[in-house]
């Protein structure tokens, strides 16, 4: 992990938290599941699609690896938003460690293409405009649709900074 990233451990926390986990077992495994929108998901949100595991039944992992699937996918996701930042021209290091965390967040859950599609959201970004980048999360298919508590939550902590 870089050095510049300070808040890392937050935002791991953080998506412990929003992810999830859905079914473990005695030992602490985690086991497979559908998420709200039919994906077959494992661990903190991992679609078990973009693994390298075997479909077998049942699907199980230990927390071990439910934690390294985490690491690698909350890394990948920082320099999604670090595309994302230079994308729409702003300082990605100049925000809070909350607005990091926000931005990394959306990038785990969308991936980088979805992300990308937020175009006021950068724009608000670009300008410093934290009550229109807070709006901007809540104008959104992922705030109607997809997980619209999880949206509030972003967009308040966007806000807030």
């Amino acid at each position: 992990m870089p050095a510049n990233y300070s808040w890392f451990a937050q935002l791991k926390e953080h998506l412990r938290t929003e992810e999830g986990t859905g079914p473990r077992d005695s030992k602490g495994n985690f086991w497979a599941y559908l998420d709200h929108l039919g994906y077959l998901t494992i661990g903190y949100g991992q679609l078990v699609a973009e693994t390298d595991l075997s479909i077998k039944d049942p699907l199980i992992i230990t927390l071990d690896q439910a934690e390294a699937y985490l690491t690698k996918r909350s890394l990948q996701a920082v320099r999604d938003a670090e595309q994302y930042s230079a994308h729409y021209s702003f300082d990605f290091d100049s925000l809070s460690d909350t607005r990091k965390v926000v931005l990394s967040a959306m990038a785990y859950q969308l991936g980088l293409p979805r992300l990308l599609k937020f175009k006021n959201l950068g724009a608000a970004l670009h300008q410093g405009s934290y009550e229109e980048a807070a709006a901007e999360i809540l104008d959104s298919k992922m705030a109607r649709d997809d997980s619209p508590a999880r949206a509030l939550r972003l967009s308040t902590a966007m806000r807030k900074g």
